[in-house]
Parts: C-alpha cells; sequence; structure tokens
C-alpha cells in the first residue's frame, strides 16, 4: 500500500486530473476502489481531509463515477488540490 500511496502523491503534484487518477486506481489490481479508500488515500497520500474529500465524492455515484458535468467535478478537485499542495509532497 505505500508504493500505491507514493504513486498517488506523485500523480496528484504533476498534475493528474480526477478522471486519470480514479483510472489509475480501477486498473490496480492490489487497490479496491470505494469511497471510503478513495478518502483514506487521499488523506495518507496528499493531505487531503476526509471531509474535504467527501465534498468530491458527493459529486459521484457509489462506484465513483461522475454525476455532475465533468468540468464541475474537476474544478472541485483542482481547488482542493491547490489548497493542499505542499501538504502531501
Amino acid at each position: 500500500m505505500e508504493q500505491l500511496t507514493c504513486q498517488v502523491r506523485h500523480m496528484i503534484s504533476t498534475g493528474c486530473t480526477l478522471a486519470e487518477l480514479l483510472d489509475f486506481l480501477r486498473s490496480h489490481d492490489a487497490y479496491k476502489l470505494s469511497p471510503l479508500n478513495f478518502m483514506r488515500i487521499l488523506s495518507e497520500s496528499y493531505a487531503i481531509p476526509m471531509l474535504e474529500s467527501r465534498e468530491i465524492i458527493a459529486m459521484c455515484d457509489p462506484d465513483l463515477y461522475p454525476i455532475v458535468p465533468e468540468e464541475e467535478l474537476e474544478l472541485r478537485w483542482r481547488q482542493t488540490v491547490e489548497a493542499h499542495a505542499g501538504n502531501g509532497s
């Protein structure tokens, strides 16, 4: 899990989109993507508080696919990441 956390930290710090991050996590065999696991990995990898990541999850269905326009979700993602830049690096 530590290696995955480092990979996620790197992806976020290099500007990945939320869709790219979710696709990466979905493709990782040893990781079960769920809302709770997603909040946990954001907290561990980039110091994003679970309450803030919950706001992102609220814009997705239970399988973490957008239920709002993707541009709106991506804007919220960018705002969250920028607010925590330096915390997870």
